[in-house]
C-alpha cells in the first residue's frame, strides 16, 4: 500500500491523493481518498512509463497550463481537505509519467468509444 498523488490529463482537479496498490492479480489499484472515483490501470495497456523531475515538468509550457487553470478555479480554493497549493505541487518529489490507453481504467460511467491515450502524472513518496 502506497500513498501517492495523482494527476489525470483530462481532469482539472489537479493532484490528488490515492492509495496505490500494485498486484499481479489486478494491476494498478488506485483508491481515492477524496470524493474522486477509485480505479483500475491494467499494465498492458501502459504505453510509456518513465521518471521525470518535478523541476522538469514545471519547464514544461502544457503542465505549466495546466496548474495555471487549476490555480484560478475558485471552487478548488475553498474546497476541504486538500490544499490548493498541493493540487499543483504535490508533497511527494518523485513523480512517474505513464500514457495508458483509455479503456484500461475502470470505473462507473466508462464510455465504449475508440482507444485513446490518457495522461498520468503520479507522485510517489520514494522513488
Amino acid at each position: 500500500l502506497n500513498k501517492v498523488c495523482l494527476l489525470l490529463s483530462h481532469d482539472l482537479e489537479g493532484f490528488l491523493p490515492y492509495t496505490l496498490v500494485i498486484s499481479e492479480e489486478v494491476g494498478l489499484e488506485f483508491a481515492s481518498l477524496t470524493p474522486a472515483p477509485h480505479f483500475i490501470v491494467d499494465p498492458g495497456n501502459i504505453v510509456k512509463a518513465d521518471r521525470v523531475r518535478y523541476e522538469a515538468l514545471l519547464q514544461d509550457r502544457s503542465f505549466g497550463k495546466l496548474c495555471k487553470t487549476i490555480a484560478a478555479r475558485q471552487d478548488l480554493r475553498q474546497a476541504a481537505g486538500w490544499s490548493l497549493e498541493d493540487r499543483v505541487r504535490p508533497p511527494y518529489i518523485h513523480t512517474v509519467h505513464l500514457v495508458v490507453r483509455q479503456g484500461t481504467t475502470t470505473s462507473p460511467g466508462g464510455s465504449g468509444s475508440e482507444p485513446q491515450e490518457v495522461t498520468m502524472l503520479v507522485a510517489v513518496q520514494t522513488e
